[in-house]
């Protein structure tokens, strides 16, 4: 995992990213990965993306990468690895419990 957090300057009122911005620089990291915009928020204090990186070869998640943007800082978190073993770990506890639940 590898976390960076940048300091930014806007040259307006408003700072606005794209999927483009982020997706080239995940392509420049790694491109034998396909990368996937997953998650979006676009709030009035800030902004949320998570792409995930996929091998297609072998359809394994093998990347994760969020990027948060508030005010004037942008945090970027990149997770490589098998995913896929981390994921069967964390819903191990879920496992046989599908459908929908009332809450209350």
């Amino acid at each position: 995992m590898q976390v960076a957090v940048y300091r930014v300057y806007p040259r307006g009122d408003e700072v606005n990213f794209s999927d483009d911005v982020f997706q080239e620089s995940l392509l420049a990291k790694d491109e034998s990965l396909a990368w996937e915009r997953i998650v979006k928020v676009r709030e009035e204090d800030g902004q949320v993306w998570v792409f995930v990186g996929i091998n297609e070869k072998d359809f394994a998640l093998e990347a994760a990468s969020m990027f948060v943007f508030e005010r004037d800082e942008l945090v970027m978190i990149n997770m490589d690895g098998d995913l896929n073993q981390m994921l069967e770990y964390a819903f191990e506890p879920a496992r046989g419990h599908r459908g929908a639940y009332k809450a209350g």
